[in-house]
């Protein structure tokens, strides 16, 4: 189940959350369309918000029910 979904500044992205503890990088293709491009995994439960860093949006915010905030690198998938 998807707890949270955000669009970066552009629009040309999205973010969302999951019971299953991952958060979901999804990119708009040539027909509109949102395709998953990257998983990023850290938290030890469930992701229950997650935003973009304004305002260039290489940069989300998590936040989880293990009582922890992280920062991830969007372009590489890295937990900073």
């Amino acid at each position: 189940m998807v707890n949270f979904v955000t669009f970066n500044p552009n629009g040309e992205c999205l973010a969302s959350c999951a019971r299953d503890m991952t958060i979901k990088l999804w990119k708009r293709n040539k027909d509109q369309e949102y395709r998953c491009y990257k998983t990023l995994q850290g938290h030890d439960h469930e992701v229950s918000c997650v935003d973009y860093v304004k305002p260039d949006g290489d940069h989300l915010i998590s936040c989880s029910r293990d009582n922890s905030i992280r920062i991830w690198d969007t372009s590489n998938g890295y937990l900073l």
